[in-house]
């Protein structure tokens, strides 16, 4: 029933490109870390449930994704603590993280029933494309898209800011960032809904001729301080627009 219920999801017009055989690729079923880092990712994610858990009613905005959004906790705390803690925001980010693992997270506590922010702000994938010899886009586009129906099914009231995989690599011929562009072309569709409001804010973080600098993303993936002001610059607009001021 469950596989079932996959094809039928995957199926949909929004993702049409999207083979129903997905449905049994590892970025579609929820599935606990069990790598090297599984015992710090089970402590982050135990502790994310208490977060969760706590005050849950207060929570207006929830960022959900890797280590991106866990970042925001490190080279982005002081823009957090700048824009988003006012609206008591809650972090669901863990580095290292793939579309598999953020669905297992939601299943298992991340998300409880009385969690209904005004907002949820979800950018995921780019693991998947950097896992072994990378997923195909299709897979993990799917992924995404059950992660959205997750968090929708959870609390339909809230809008998601669905967040276009951001640019990684120096240039844009690097392969992951061409991957990551695949994936954002099928998750843009997701916009559709009157719930998701797709954002590419990718080109901010990008010099005229498309190559990433360092200067924003040192390591070419991760933003710093920097990254996460352009971030927060980018998504005051969106948040207003929901209702967050």
């Amino acid at each position: 029933m469950k596989a079932l219920f996959l094809t039928l999801i995957l199926a949909t017009p929004l993702l049409a490109q999207v083979s129903t055989e997905v449905a049994k690729s590892r970025s579609t079923v929820p599935a606990e870390r069990t790598d090297k880092w599984a015992p710090s990712w089970k402590e982050r994610h135990e502790l994310l449930v208490k977060r969760a858990n706590t005050n849950t009613k207060d929570y207006q905005l929830v960022f959900v994704g890797d280590s991106i959004t866990h970042s925001w906790e490190r080279a982005g705390k002081k823009v957090w603590a700048d824009n988003f803690a006012k609206f008591g925001a809650l972090n669901l980010g863990i580095g290292g993280d793939r579309t598999e693992h953020v669905l297992w997270r939601l299943q298992n506590g991340a998300w409880p029933k009385d969690l209904k922010p005004k907002v949820a702000v979800v950018m995921i994938g780019t693991n998947n494309t950097g896992f072994e010899k990378g997923q195909p886009a299709e897979e993990t586009a799917a992924g995404i898209q059950l992660i959205i129906d997750e968090i929708h099914q959870r609390s339909p009231e809230t809008q998601i800011i669905l967040h276009a995989i951001f640019p990684r690599g120096a240039n844009p011929k690097d392969g992951k960032r061409v991957t990551n562009n695949k994936i954002n072309t099928l998750i843009s569709k997701l916009g559709e809904r009157d719930y998701v409001h797709y954002a590419d804010i990718g080109n901010k973080f990008l010099d005229p001729k498309g190559q990433l600098p360092k200067v924003i993303m040192p390591d070419r993936l991760h933003p710093n301080a920097r990254g996460y002001q352009i971030w927060a610059t980018a998504l005051k607009p969106e948040l207003e627009k929901l209702g967050l001021k």
